[in-house]
């Protein structure tokens, strides 16, 4: 599977328990809140406490996406990490290539790897 796409579908992963955890905490505000009047002041402050904590939630999960500093692959660090960017892999190729059969594993990520399997697999 090409980086991106495994990228793609971790953010979507993400992005999913995000929106779970979201409903839940929704509803139970919104069945602990019925019995206050509407429109309180009090109120209305925590239900814009709680759309702000959702955003800063949504913020902070955003993945980097930069290159790795060790090989072409994507950075799945958080978007405000500090230091340098990294994709948490071993760097070492997987793919059962030509150009890593009788050689020494290249380093995941390699640009002629990642371009021959696009060849490969169209």
């Amino acid at each position: 599977m090409p980086d991106s796409d495994w990228v793609e579908n971790l953010t979507s992963y993400i992005r999913g328990l995000i929106d779970s955890r979201v409903t839940h905490v929704r509803l139970w505000l919104d069945s602990n809140l019925k019995r206050f009047q509407t429109g309180h002041a009090t109120v209305e402050d925590l239900r814009r406490q709680f759309d702000n904590m959702v955003i800063e939630m949504r913020t902070n999960v955003q993945l980097c996406n930069a290159l790795c500093t060790s090989c072409h692959l994507l950075c799945v660090r958080s978007r405000q990490h500090e230091g340098e960017h990294t994709c948490q892999t071993a760097h070492n190729c997987v793919h059962g290539c030509r150009f890593c059969e009788n050689d020494e594993a290249k380093p995941c990520g390699t640009p002629y790897v990642v371009i021959s399997l696009v060849i490969f697999v169209s």
